[in-house]
């Protein structure tokens, strides 16, 4: 008799580590509100990065590389939500230290 043979999926985690470098450099040179350079032993001044963003692209175009195709690609490996970290985990726990933290974050100022 021959023991069951399991077959188990590939790993692809390593496409969320690339994932990750992408579109960090993405965000890093392509989607910044101001502009990064360098300056030359003339003085001149040589930019890094693209030119700089409106407000309201940059906040859009974080949340698209940052949030949107991150778990794009975690659910096209076969991820749920719960594995990547986006579950609801603990509510009580949640709760206890949310009416806690804000009378902190209040007397904070």
């Amino acid at each position: 008799m021959t023991p069951p043979t399991t077959t188990r999926p590939a790993d692809r985690s390593w496409l969320l580590i690339v994932t990750a470098a992408v579109v960090l450099t993405a965000f890093y040179y392509l989607t910044r509100a101001d502009v990064v350079g360098v300056t030359g032993a003339g003085r001149d001044w040589t930019p890094m990065t693209s030119r700089p963003l409106p407000v309201w692209g940059h906040f859009a175009a974080s949340a698209v590389l940052l949030g949107v195709i991150p778990v794009f690609v975690a659910r096209a490996i076969g991820l749920r939500s719960p594995d990547i970290g986006l579950g609801l985990g603990n509510v009580r726990l949640g709760l206890a230290l949310l009416a806690a933290g804000i009378p902190l974050a209040v007397l904070a100022g």
